[in-house]
């Protein structure tokens, strides 16, 4: 989301920089897309813990409006 590269170093690492794999569409809301390749993305956790979690907050229970809305933070950067 903030279009900072990853490097391989951190994958698989913790802290604000490590990689994690977002669900665009929440798995909770929508299991059926919980392996979905096209349903998920690769994010550092500063943006998975900040954005993703507050996009998910304001749009709780509609995983369509929530998928548009990391959608748009991503285009924005």
């Amino acid at each position: 989301m903030c279009s900072r590269p990853i490097p391989p170093s951190l994958r698989g690492k913790t802290g604000t920089r490590a990689a994690v794999v977002d669900h665009l569409r929440p798995w909770r809301l929508r299991p059926d897309l919980a392996f979905e390749l096209t349903n998920l993305g690769l994010v550092c956790a500063g943006c998975h813990f900040t954005h993703c979690a507050s996009i998910e907050a304001a749009h709780a229970g509609d995983a369509e409006l929530i998928a548009q809305a990391k959608e748009r933070i991503g285009q924005e950067w």
